[in-house]
């Protein structure tokens, strides 16, 4: 982790500034084996559906206000590093160590205290993993993996959390949202500005 270039990118959420290491893209596919899509690592960006989440909880921090968070599939975490300055305590994670590891780095240049970075993967969650709001970035990409994503959603609503879903309007992604709008108390669409292009990101606020 520590041999990969990276770059130094500020971000101004809201009222609050923070600068992430993000890997450098060739760098990383360098580094890494590239995945299924032929693509380097997903969690080594920042995605437009990160943007969209804190887009959404700059509107409405109460879902975050002196809640317990927790962000699975985090990639850099950016949400959660935002989330940080009204939560009472986050767990933002992913599978991948390397993600963790960076989410760690952030974590620190940041000097965030509130906020832990964990390896989690939603198919083996622990047995004590337990929050108030749920965040998801981006998640839905891969129709095989969406059986897993709706059992563990489901789990979460059953124990009374809050899911908020930010999703690209993709093809291959309606099967899975579908699924997910008995439970929506709010469906939204943001446009999302990233690097001159716009994105349409839908925002679902998902409960039992």
């Amino acid at each position: 982790m520590e041999s990969i270039a990276a770059d130094l990118q500020e971000f101004k959420l809201g009222n609050q500034i923070l600068k992430i290491w993000v890997p450098n893209f060739q760098a990383l596919q360098i580094s890494h084996q590239l995945n299924a899509y032929g693509d380097a690592p997903f969690w080594g960006r920042v995605w437009p559906s990160a943007l969209a989440m804190i887009q959404f909880l700059e509107a409405h921090p109460s879902y975050i206000q002196g809640k317990k968070v927790v962000e699975l599939a985090a990639g850099l975490g950016l949400p959660s590093l935002y989330a940080s300055q009204l939560a009472s305590e986050i767990i933002v994670s992913d599978y991948d160590p390397d993600a963790v590891a960076w989410m760690g780095k952030n974590i620190g240049l940041n000097s965030l205290n509130n906020i832990n970075a964990q390896q989690i993967n939603w198919n083996n969650l622990p047995n004590n993993l337990v929050t108030e709001t749920l965040l998801l970035c981006d998640v839905n990409y891969d129709p095989h993996q969406f059986e897993g994503l709706l059992k563990m959603i489901n789990s979460f609503l059953q124990q009374g959390a809050t899911i908020l879903l930010t999703t690209p309007q993709r093809l291959v992604g309606r099967p899975f949202i579908e699924a997910l709008l008995k439970h929506a108390l709010f469906n939204e669409v943001l446009e999302i500005d990233q690097n001159d292009k716009l994105h349409l990101i839908n925002v679902l606020t998902l409960s039992h």
